[in-house]
Formats: structure tokens, C-alpha cells, sequence
């Protein structure tokens, strides 16, 4: 998902070459969401190493980066079971 974002964003600037400064916030925005998107692919095929190095450098602009970076540091299997108990747990307070 990450890649063909960054494709996407890259084919609208070609095809308008005003529109980077016309929506840079929002453009910038997609950027920073496909590499988040490439970091947690990256993570859930087992490459912890590359997707700690992808967002490295956005951890601190961002609880999102963040706390992924720092899932990467878990196995993915692990994080899951963990969402599920939570999610599970949080669904009984308004049963």
C-alpha cells in the first residue's frame, strides 16, 4: 500500500504541476501515511530491522510512527492476540 501511494502521489504531480504547492499539507500528509503503511508491511513479513530503519525518522512527529516503531520490537503474532484481548475487553464495557 506504502509504494503504490507514493506512486500515486508522484503521478498527480506529473500530471499537475501546480497542485505541490497548492496542497502540500495534504500531500505531505499521504507521503508520511504510505511510509508508515510500507513500515507496518514491512513488519508483518518479519523485516523488523527495515521497518524500524523506514520510521526511524518520523517517530517523533507522530504517535502513530511511534508506536509501531516501537511494536516492531514484538512479533507481529504478539501484537495481534494483544489487539484482540483489548478490543474484546474494551466492547465488554458497553455490553
Amino acid at each position: 500500500y506504502g509504494a503504490e501511494t507514493r506512486y500515486l502521489i508522484d503521478k498527480i504531480k506529473s500530471l499537475h504541476p501546480g497542485i505541490s504547492e497548492k496542497f502540500k499539507e495534504e500531500l505531505e500528509w499521504m507521503s508520511k501515511k504510505s511510509v508508515l503503511y510500507e513500515g507496518l508491511g514491512l513488519w508483518f513479513e518479519n523485516k523488523r530491522h527495515e521497518a524500524r530503519k523506514k520510521l526511524r525518522p518520523y517517530i517523533f512527529q507522530n504517535r502513530k510512527f511511534f508506536l509501531v516503531y516501537l511494536a516492531t520490537y514484538a512479533r507481529p503474532k504478539l501484537v495481534s492476540v494483544l489487539e484482540t484481548i483489548y478490543f474484546k475487553l474494551s466492547m465488554d464495557r458497553f455490553l
